[in-house]
């Protein structure tokens, strides 16, 4: 910038003044400090950015990219406050996805699959990956299926062998239904 008076930059025309990112008033770009509101301008401006970003991946379901944007930010000074309850509902939202996972493998574990698919069911509605999560529908549907499959099996071989064939055949048509 040429002179204290200038508007515009002789040299190459850029806009001299900008107004402060958090009180409007006008200062001369390049400036650290606003003497309006004394705020650091460009780590006002970062912190602006990480706020916006962490606000449209909360909004998106996006949580741990949420979290990281708003660790980033809030070292930064300005705006901790709106920082700090973004991180924090991200965060909440991050534990009770964690809970959920966590019970899904729980219930996997001890063979209580439509337990454990409608917990999926419960995680599909606050996670963005849908994809993935019908994904693990479909394998626990298959695992639920071969389950099913084979105790209809177990069952007509005891028939069976305890000569009740009725019974046996009617365990036996119940697989073939398992099976379509």
């Amino acid at each position: 910038m040429n002179n204290d008076q200038m508007k515009f930059c002789q040299e190459c025309g850029l806009e001299g003044m900008v107004g402060c990112p958090k009180c409007g008033h006008e200062i001369r770009r390049g400036i650290k400090h606003c003497g309006a509101c004394g705020i650091e301008v460009e780590a006002y401006k970062e912190a602006e950015q990480c706020l916006t970003q962490a606000r449209q991946f909360l909004k998106s379901r996006e949580y741990d990219a949420a979290v990281r944007k708003t660790k980033r930010g809030l070292p930064l000074g300005p705006l901790h406050a709106e920082l700090s309850l973004v991180d924090t509902e991200a965060r909440k939202h991050v534990e009770n996805i964690n809970k959920l996972r966590t019970k899904i493998d729980q219930l996997v574990s001890r063979g209580r699959f439509e337990d454990a698919k409608a917990k999926l069911e419960d995680l599909a509605k606050i996670v963005a990956d849908n994809q993935s999560i019908r994904q693990e529908a479909k394998v626990l549907e298959g695992r639920i299926t071969d389950r099913d499959l084979l105790q209809e099996l177990s069952a007509a071989d005891t028939a069976w062998n305890a000569c009740d064939y009725p019974s046996a055949m009617q365990h036996c048509q119940a697989a073939l239904k398992i099976r379509q």
